[in-house]
């Protein structure tokens, strides 16, 4: 039986736990006598920010825990083969090699027909643009910029006519919380890049916003927090995907860019080289807008059929790899293979471990009151 998340019956026996994301509850949940299967999704120890020498002073006991809880796991998978690598550069002291469970996405949702009559997909229709499309929080590892960059250079260093240049519109959509400072910071910092540094005509539209249609003239707009209906909106008539993060872990966005039938351009770093064939579904580029505008004109200049065929090979790309099916097929082998086989931690590993994140704990404690009392 497995532990999904759910409020356990009393008395109840489970053979697998499931653990998500954060490893510190690992100890606890090999009390049950449940084999333990942890999905990390990148190591924590990378995400955080350590500004001061007192921030990481205090993070060197919270990642020696990160490390001792992960490995009191009995089986470990990871979302990408680049995630896998960083792992076992992360982890110097875990002898487990994790497994890769590529994410998969749900093809119903991009099955749908868009209802065109809505005031909220009635201000994003520009039937005569051919749209570049870049699906990003606003952060600024995800390196949104270089799709500005990119998109300027190929309009004004003679990549293409005047005429083609009217009919082209970069859109930039993602995640927006006015609560999340950087959000805020790196929007305006995207602004200004298309306005100032580039002449840029640029248009924003707000979350909810459907009083007001795009200007014709708009070269770069800018949606904050699009809806599920825009999103695929966007997914249905974009020319091409600009995924610009580099190292990113996986990346869903090229893979739901691929299921809707066409190319995809990323950086040739992190989780988009496992989900996207170079020259075959898409194009993995360096990160230099030189080299992004020319592959932009690439697109452009490739004939409608190439680009469908392109299209195709990335739909059937995904229908093979990051399908529902093909997720539950590979998830259902590992637990078979966990269920049946002997644990991977001794007793007395166990006993070590646990000793070791108890001290760790005691040192977290007393920085945390020393940073408390010297802030």
């Amino acid at each position: 039986m497995l532990w999904l998340n759910h409020r356990a019956p009393e008395n109840e026996k489970f053979d697998i736990v499931m653990v998500d994301q954060l490893s510190v509850s690992i100890p606890l949940l090999r009390c049950t006598g449940a084999k333990i299967f942890f999905y990390c999704h990148f190591p924590d120890k990378l995400l955080t920010k350590r500004e001061s020498l007192l921030k990481k002073i205090y993070r060197l006991p919270v990642d020696l825990i990160e490390e001792i809880t992960t490995g009191i796991a009995d089986t470990i998978v990871v979302n990408s083969n680049f995630t896998a690598k960083i792992f076992k550069e992360s982890f110097k002291l875990l002898k487990q090699i994790p497994e890769v469970l590529y994410p998969s996405i749900q093809f119903e949702k991009f099955d749908r027909t868009v209802d065109h009559t809505l005031p909220e997909i009635q201000a994003l229709t520009a039937m005569d643009k051919i749209t570049f499309l870049s699906i990003n929080r606003y952060e600024r590892k995800k390196d949104i910029g270089l799709a500005i960059h990119a998109f300027a250079r190929l309009l004004k260093d003679g990549y293409i006519d005047s005429c083609e240049q009217q009919s082209l519109r970069l859109v930039i959509a993602g995640g927006y919380d006015t609560r999340v400072i950087e959000n805020v910071e790196h929007f305006q910092e995207l602004v200004q890049l298309a306005e100032r540094n580039h002449s840029l005509k640029t248009w924003t539209l707000a979350p909810g916003q459907t009083d007001k249609a795009v200007p014709e003239d708009t070269q770069v707009l800018f949606l904050q927090s699009i809806s599920d209906v825009q999103k695929l909106s966007l997914l249905q008539t974009a020319h091409a995907l600009l995924y610009t993060p580099s190292n990113e872990h996986f990346g869903i966005v090229p893979v739901e860019a691929m299921y809707m039938k066409y190319p995809v351009v990323a950086v040739n770093s992190g989780g988009p080289t496992e989900s996207t064939s170079h020259g075959e579904t898409g194009f993995l580029c360096t990160a230099d807008d030189k080299v992004w505008a020319e592959t932009l004109q690439i697109l452009l200049e490739m004939s409608e059929l190439k680009r469908q065929e392109m299209g195709q090979a990335g739909h059937d790309r995904v229908v093979s790899l990051f399908s529902l099916t093909a997720f539950v097929s590979k998830l259902n082998g590992i637990l078979l293979q966990l269920h049946q086989g002997p644990s991977s931690i001794e007793s007395r590993e166990m006993v070590t471990s646990v000793k070791l994140v108890f001290v760790s704990s005691i040192v977290i404690v007393l920085l945390s009151i020393i940073f408390y009392y010297n802030p």
